[in-house]
């Protein structure tokens, strides 16, 4: 700028500023040129706002380049600095200067009103916060006003508040290593119920799910067991409810351990008269069993004749060579007395066929034993 040029200088409310405003201490400055640049001096940097002043130490003078727009700016040690932008860090804005490439075209004040020196948030300025403060803490209420604040807790601090890492989680560091005096599984069933492992009453299982196969059953709303009809079946199927059939029962086989009492029941019986002068038994009544399994029981009886000599009768298992009842030894008093034998035995079957007799002979051999009206019966009892 050409030294005696007029250049018209404006505040930040639009008006220009006079010369004595320009070249006075109070308003901080004189604007000439230095070395065929220009150059704008700042001397006791005292800016004027309305209702009061506020002080800055000397900053000397700065060059402003031609051609452009340049803000000029105090930063923090009351130095005078210039450039495209004012700071993001802490400064005093002054002014913004428009020079050509010769001479300054005008001049902004950029320097704050300081007329007032509080301003009033949205939320009406009526909180007051403590004398002082620990670094990084939170703010907390004090009191129930609303209206005071106090020093609170410091984020990640002892006795303060649980911090996050990036992946929003607590960190090790804060999680307590002991909780409780009860240890949980590594893993469980969602919606499973707790059990106890053991019996120290310190260690947790993954229990069964209510409702589900293999859980515990579920009540309605009137307190009564949840029946699932797609897992109910008439026919005996392996994990399904039972249901009556379309006479209104139930399968027998969904009954007594899956058969009942009496199962598998047969009878063979030999009504007329035979006879044995031996003394080698001979099989009177025999029956083959199919392959059963279970607890059984062996009904026998039949009626023997021997005109007064002693006679044997018994029921014998011809597969394991064992006598299951007696013999029975019998003797009439005369040629005509018919004598009653029998009895009962229990034997246990384990998928094996066997094969059962009722047997009789002779004692001493030569002499007549009939017998008679005999009757073998098998069912099963478990």
């Amino acid at each position: 700028m050409p030294v005696g040029s007029n250049h018209q200088f404006s505040d930040n409310e639009g008006v220009n500023l006079n010369a004595a405003q320009l070249n006075s201490l109070g308003s901080g400055g004189n604007v000439y040129s230095d070395a065929g640049g220009l150059t704008i001096a700042i001397t006791a940097a005292k800016f004027t706002s309305t209702g009061g002043f506020v002080s800055y130490a000397g900053a000397g003078a700065i060059a402003i380049p031609p051609s452009t727009t340049t803000k000029v700016w105090l930063d923090a040690a009351g130095v005078l600095n210039q450039g495209a932008a004012f700071p993001g860090t802490e400064h005093l804005p002054l002014a913004s200067v428009v020079a050509d490439g010769i001479q300054v075209v005008s001049v902004a004040d950029e320097r704050p009103d300081l007329g007032s020196t509080t301003t009033t948030p949205g939320g009406g300025g009526d909180v007051a916060g403590p004398a002082g403060a620990t670094a990084d803490a939170v703010a907390v209420y004090d009191g129930v006003t609303g209206k005071l604040l106090k020093d609170g807790p410091t984020p990640g601090a002892a006795s303060g508040l649980a911090t996050l890492d990036a992946g929003g989680k607590l960190t090790p560091a804060q999680i307590p290593t002991a909780v409780g005096d009860v240890t949980g599984p590594g893993i469980n069933t969602a919606g499973a119920l707790a059990l106890f492992s053991g019996t120290t009453g310190k260690i947790l299982a993954d229990g069964p799910v209510p409702g589900a196969a293999g859980g515990v059953a579920t009540l309605n709303g009137s307190s009564k067991v949840v029946e699932d009809p797609a897992n109910a079946t008439a026919t005996p199927t392996a994990s399904k409810i039972p249901i009556a059939d379309g006479s209104g029962k139930l399968d027998d086989a969904w009954l007594n351990g899956n058969t009942p009492f009496g199962a598998d029941q047969v009878e063979t019986i030999a009504l007329a008269r035979t006879t044995n002068n031996t003394a080698v038994f001979a099989a009177k009544v025999s029956y083959v069993t199919p392959a059963l399994t279970g607890t059984y029981r062996i009904d026998w009886k039949a009626e023997i004749d021997n005109a007064g000599f002693l006679g044997e009768v018994k029921i014998r298992n011809v597969t394991d060579a064992a006598d299951l009842d007696g013999p029975q030894i019998r003797k009439a008093t005369d040629a005509g007395e018919v004598l009653p034998v029998g009895g009962f035995a229990t034997i246990v079957l384990a998928g094996v066929a066997k094969t059962f007799e009722i047997q009789w002979r002779d004692q001493a051999g030569g002499n007549t034993q009939g017998l008679q009206r005999a009757r073998l019966a098998l069912y099963r009892i478990a």
